[in-house]
């Protein structure tokens, strides 16, 4: 109980962290941030950012870690007979597209840097691989079940739906009416791309 009373503590203290540097660098962008800046509005230590994020950057690496997490989640609720499937995994990338459009005009700001350290970063690149390898699970076990296309192998479809994520993304960029709209067109193209299933 006590190890998990600490692992929430912690959680909330690096979920704070996060919000706090994300927040700022969509006001002013990442290169104008400071870590003294990130800590005050977090309040926490300086000791205490580098107890977990190396850079003020690693932050990008622990929200990349945290949506594999819940893609894994997924695959595993789903592997379980538990809520999950087609209807699931839309839910979860209508949830990264909200989580991306709350950030307002910031997006334009910080979805740019975010998505050009994904080639460049190595922990960026990694999470990016994994979670497409647990993505092409998923489709695999969406495939079987009659939820999904058959005429594409689970790795080619499972790569076509992160790049509907990744290029709906960076298409909303365009204007505020189609960042508010992300979700619901992230989502929609993601369904139609699944197809028919059987």
């Amino acid at each position: 109980m006590e190890e998990t009373l600490r692992a929430a503590q912690r959680r909330r203290r690096s979920d704070a962290m996060v919000a706090s540097a994300l927040a700022l660098f969509a006001e002013r962008g990442v290169d104008a941030v400071s870590v003294d800046e990130i800590c005050e509005r977090a309040m926490v230590s300086r000791a205490t950012f580098f107890n977990y994020f190396p850079a003020k950057e690693s932050v990008f690496a622990a929200v990349a870690r945290r949506r594999l997490e819940a893609l894994g989640s997924l695959l595993r609720a789903h592997g379980g007979g538990e809520a999950g499937g087609r209807a699931g995994l839309l839910s979860l990338f209508r949830r990264f597209a909200a989580e991306n459009a709350s950030m307002g005009e910031g997006a334009r700001v910080l979805l740019p840097p975010i998505l050009a350290r994904m080639s460049t970063d190595a922990e960026l690149a990694g999470l990016q691989k994994q979670a497409r390898k647990v993505l092409a699970r998923i489709v695999a076990t969406l495939q079987r079940e009659g939820e999904a296309r058959l005429d594409a192998s689970p790795v080619a479809l499972a790569d076509a739906v992160w790049s509907v994520y990744l290029g709906s993304t960076v298409a909303a960029l365009t204007d505020a009416k189609a960042l508010r709209g992300l979700p619901a067109d992230m989502t929609w193209r993601i369904d139609m791309l699944l197809g028919a299933g059987k």
